[in-house]
């Protein structure tokens, strides 16, 4: 999960933005990346910063 993680954390700042998780999403054929990536922070983003910290990606992530 981690390594997952961090290449989508394309700006190497610890953090995924939704643009950075939708991108990621594409690179790994995800159907419909963009409206994944809206779900997934709608349900990950704990602390409504408008990013997600590795702690709430390996959260949200855990199930999948």
């Amino acid at each position: 999960m981690r390594t997952v993680f961090k290449k989508m954390d394309t700006n190497h700042d610890g953090m995924l933005t939704l643009l950075e998780l939708q991108e990621g999403f594409l690179k790994m054929g995800v159907k419909a990346p963009a409206e994944e990536a809206r779900a997934v922070f709608a349900n990950a983003d704990m602390d409504g910063g408008g990013t997600l910290t590795y702690n709430e990606w390996a959260t949200a992530t855990v199930d999948k």
